[in-house]
């Protein structure tokens, strides 16, 4: 899979659609699976993307999607995790 143009709705629909297939796969995650990554960064657990959060703190659209797939990355490490909401 691939996205294209790297921008930052590009990579919101692209995890959107990496979660659904994991869903259909059995592979169960939490939003809170979320929040050490979140909280790293001093970010705040929404319902929505971190993208207007990261887009206040001066980001452009090359860096906010390598923080989106960095914080997915370090979720999918929390998935599971009993010490996890």
């Amino acid at each position: 899979m691939y996205f294209q143009p790297v921008e930052p709705r590009a990579v919101e629909h692209w995890l959107s659609g990496l979660r659904t297939g994991c869903s259909l796969a059995g592979l169960e995650w939490s939003p809170f699976d979320r929040s050490p990554a979140l909280e790293r960064r001093g970010l705040e657990l929404r319902a929505a993307w971190e993208t207007e959060q990261l887009v206040a703190r001066g980001l452009g659209p090359e860096e906010i999607v390598d923080e989106l797939l960095a914080i997915e990355i370090e979720a999918w490490r929390n998935v599971g995790r009993p010490d996890q909401g």
